[in-house]
């Protein structure tokens, strides 16, 4: 089930890149906020059903949206202090 999870929080990558190559209407807007709260969502179910090894493999996702998308779902789950720029 945790590789689903994983796999789903991946596919994601693509919406937001689609999202973040043209300006934004409400409509836009509202669908990013959607996909937002999916992957906090998403993100939550895989921190409780991953082991410790995996749980970098999702701190290491959240961390390239937080640079690429400015998406800050990073911070609910880990913290900054752990960011190696």
């Amino acid at each position: 089930m945790s590789e689903t999870l994983l796999c789903e929080i991946e596919k994601l990558d693509l919406e937001f890149s689609s999202l973040s190559n043209r300006k934004l209407n409400k409509k836009d807007l509202e669908y990013r906020k959607y996909l937002i709260s999916k992957l906090q969502r998403l993100s939550k179910d895989y921190l409780k059903s991953c082991g410790m090894r995996n749980k970098y493999k999702l701190e290491k996702i959240l961390r390239k949206y937080y640079f690429e998308y400015h998406i800050k779902t990073y911070f609910k789950f880990f913290n900054f202090n752990n960011i190696a720029v």
